[in-house]
């Protein structure tokens, strides 16, 4: 991958050019996970309310012949499986950034003191470095995060099929025995 260089910048980049272009570069980063975030929360919102529709609707299981217990049984999977995914885009793998100046774990297994003074120690090349392993790391955690928001919305929409039937053939106020 290339990158195009705008004639009207100077050739070279120094240190300090340089951190505050890695900076930039992890503020961007970083300004797409609230976006994810906010995807991901609302999927969980629309498998609520289905989950919360469909159980108002659903009788006794024992009521229920096998056509329909087949049907809650596949929106039960797809659902299912849409949680799942959102699990796995609220809280994915963290491992990494190990020696790190810049990633909050590495910094939470610290002491305030070790922080300040490997902060303080490091050069504008260093930090730079480090800076742009974050944008690295983070990277592929946001990679993680897209990919599960797309599974769960997949399967959300897998399972509309089912729940549109299963409130279809359902009565509105079922009693449960």
């Amino acid at each position: 991958m290339s990158v195009i260089q705008d004639p009207a910048l100077p050739a070279t980049i120094d240190e300090r050019g340089r951190l505050q272009a890695a900076w930039n570069q992890l503020n961007l980063v970083l300004g797409f996970f609230s976006r994810i975030d906010a995807k991901l929360s609302v999927v969980l919102g629309i498998n609520l309310g289905m989950l919360a529709l469909a159980g108002s609707r659903m009788p006794a299981i024992h009521t229920m012949d096998w056509r329909m217990l087949l049907i809650a049984a596949s929106f039960a999977a797809a659902i299912a499986a849409s949680f799942y995914h959102l699990w796995k885009g609220a809280f994915p793998d963290l491992n990494g950034g190990t020696s790190s100046i810049v990633y909050f774990k590495s910094i939470a297994g610290m002491s305030e003191s070790a922080f300040r003074h490997a902060y303080s120690a490091a050069c504008p090349a260093a930090l730079a470095n480090d800076v742009l392993n974050q944008v690295w790391r983070n990277s592929k955690i946001l990679d993680r995060k897209f990919t599960s928001l797309r599974r769960a919305f997949v399967a959300t929409i897998c399972a509309v099929a089912p729940w549109v039937v299963l409130l279809i053939a359902l009565p509105a106020s079922s009693t449960k025995l």
